[in-house]
């Protein structure tokens, strides 16, 4: 057969095939969906048993498709909420656990399959995209795992869709079978998917609750206020500042800090819709100020300073990263005469505040005080510091410039502990003798901004100089932050020293030094920890931790040897208020907890008794 032949065979056999069709009513299949994820994000790093919140960012949702989102996750999580947010809108929808299609999934060993189903009418098929916040609860473990997420897209028409032929006006028949539109795949199960984009790792580390800070989770009405002279908050405000605080989030819309103004209109930090930190005007008109571009409400500690200079310019810093700028008007802040964390409002609240810091300086650059964000340590330039390590009720001020001020909590907000990485150090460091000659040495750090090295310092006796022991490079040293890279990072160091046998009784001090990047930069010292060295001791008492401390703190000595001990509290006054241990005791280190909630303020003095010696020393309660 020739081409011509061919070719004249070939447009016959396609005008049968139309011409049937037609005759027949047969057309085109309409399109199906075809709904694409773009991506599943999760944070590289969060402390075990806290809150994670995972984002799967996806193609708008067609007209006429039911569409589910469905992730697979650690069986031992717990899914807490979720929630869409589309590209340009202005509020959220909440989306609900939908079992008919996580029926459908096999699972993976050790895992659980949640789908969450979007059938909302209130949607709009032309957007940019949508994104999915989902919000789990961890597990705590007693050491380092990394965990997978998967997501997947699992759609079908709806029962709106029209079933008549667009052409012939007959009815047809509509398959509403589901299936995985993102990856397209027929079966249902998610050992096949390993696309980068559908699988987000992340890291759990087991991390000791080191500190305590401000609550406010699971009520719309929950909030703190700032009890202090309204003259005294307005002349604040009026020069040149900079508020700075750390917060941790698994929610949208949080009003983390309120600025209130006399004539009810205000200033509002905290995270707008999609989890952005913003600042916006509040009151009669609502105007938003400067937001940034960074996604912070995925359950893990973020830094925030708000700064304004003395021409009227107004920063937002989020983790040491270049700031969001604005122009504003001076009189924005001229009449603000209360403070606020949290509200009234009918979002629920969902976060936590540590280390917050009003300070009577400026900033515009982060190098300005990207270090000074690891450190809560004081500052001359301080209006007032909060390190929300309180109990009860009332936050009171570790500094403060002026009359006396501090937060009342209301019923649901509350003081607990927390894995903050700010630390009234820059790093906990404890020394322990292991033996009478061999010193163990550890510390530990939550964020490693800006510091390149660490010097451990000997000093031998309560005076004289330090000397330099030992130089670690930092595991986690960050000279500047990427654009939504974390600064926290938990890390671990541990060293020992070994000492010369000793007939005698010396005081041992070891210090840290963290030293930064640049050769400008002065070198920051931890606070010292002390050890008792010497051969001729059976008893080691340490000093307690913290102290001064509120209502808390820690009693530890080690034994030598085998002995009978009693460990007890005296006030100043000489009469005995606790005991704490009065036995047996093996060798090694044991630790007390002192719980004095309901003492009254002073000093006290704990005391360790054994047969061959007794040592005391000093503590301080304060309220």
């Amino acid at each position: 057969m020739n081409s011509d032949r061919k070719k004249k065979l070939g447009s016959s056999l396609l005008l049968f095939i139309l011409a049937y069709a037609c005759r027949f009513g047969f057309t085109v299949p309409d399109a199906r969906a075809n709904g694409e994820i773009a991506l599943v994000r999760a944070p590289d790093q969060i402390a075990a048993g806290d809150d994670v919140t995972i984002i799967v960012s996806a193609s708008a949702r067609e007209t006429n498709i039911d569409r589910t989102v469905v992730l697979q996750y650690p069986a031992t999580w717990k899914l807490k909420r979720a929630w869409r947010v589309e590209a340009g809108s202005d509020h959220a929808v909440k989306i609900a656990p939908y079992s008919e299609v996580s029926a459908l999934f096999s699972k993976e060993a050790g895992t659980e399959v949640t789908a969450l189903a979007d059938y909302s009418n209130d949607f709009d098929p032309d957007a940019q995209g949508v994104a999915y916040f989902i919000v789990f609860s961890t597990q705590p473990n007693s050491g380092q795992q990394t965990e997978s997420i998967k997501a997947a897209l699992v759609e079908r028409e709806s029962a709106d869709a029209s079933s008549a032929d667009r052409k012939s006006k007959r009815s047809k028949s509509v398959d509403r079978s589901w299936r995985m539109t993102f990856p397209p795949r027929y079966d249902f199960s998610f050992s096949a998917i390993t696309t980068k984009r559908l699988v987000a790792t992340l890291h759990l580390d087991y991390v000791p609750a080191m500190a305590r800070s401000l609550a406010l989770d699971g009520s719309m009405h929950s909030n703190a206020t700032l009890h202090a002279r309204p003259e005294d908050i307005r002349d604040y405000f009026r020069g040149p500042f900079s508020i700075s605080f750390w917060f941790k989030s698994n929610a949208y819309d949080q009003p983390f800090l309120r600025l209130l103004a006399s004539d009810g209109s205000g200033i509002e930090c905290g995270l707008g819709l999609i989890g952005q930190p913003q600042i916006k005007r509040s009151g009669t008109v609502s105007q938003a100020l400067a937001a940034s571009p960074l996604i912070c409400n995925d359950g893990i500690w973020h830094n925030c300073v708000v700064s304004k200079d003395s021409i009227g310019v107004l920063r937002l810093f989020i983790d040491a990263q270049s700031p969001v700028s604005a122009k504003i008007a001076s009189s924005y802040f001229s009449d603000i005469i209360a403070i606020a964390i949290g509200d009234s409002s009918t979002n629920n609240k969902d976060f936590d505040l540590d280390e917050l810091r009003f300070l009577r300086s400026s900033f515009r650059e982060p190098s300005e005080f990207e270090r000074n964000i690891t450190v809560a340590s004081r500052d001359t330039t301080a209006f007032a510091v909060f390190h929300f390590d309180d109990f009860g009720t009332i936050a009171r001020p570790a500094a403060i410039v002026g009359a006396p001020m501090y937060f009342t909590l209301d019923s649901t907000a509350v003081f607990r502990e927390t894995t903050s990485p700010v630390e009234l150090v820059p790093v906990t460091l404890t020394a322990e003798l292991l033996s009478p000659t061999k010193v163990d040495l550890r510390w530990q750090t939550t964020s490693e901004l800006g510091i390149k090295q660490y010097r451990l310092e000997r000093r031998i006796g309560t005076y004289g100089p330090f000397e330099k022991i030992l130089a670690v490079d930092a595991k986690h040293g960050i000279r500047t932050p990427r654009r939504g890279q974390s600064i926290v990072s938990y890390s671990s160091y541990t060293a020992s020293e070994q000492l010369p046998a000793l007939n005698g009784d010396i005081e041992l001090y070891y210090r840290l030094v963290l030293i930064g990047f640049s050769d400008k930069e002065l070198p920051i010292y931890s606070l010292p920890v002390s050890v008792e060295y010497g051969s001729n001791r059976d008893v080691f008492l340490e000093q307690n931790d913290p102290n001064p401390f509120y209502a808390e703190t820690k009693i530890a000595f080690r034994l030598t040897q085998q002995e009978v001990v009693r460990l007890s509290v005296f006030d100043m006054f000489g009469r005995e208020v606790a005991v704490l241990e009065n036995g047996k005791l093996d060798i090694g280190r044991h630790i007390y907890t002192l719980e004095a909630a309901n003492w009254p303020p002073g000093i006290y003095f704990y005391k360790v008794k054994s047969p061959h010696v007794t040592v005391t020393r000093k503590m301080m309660l304060l309220r």
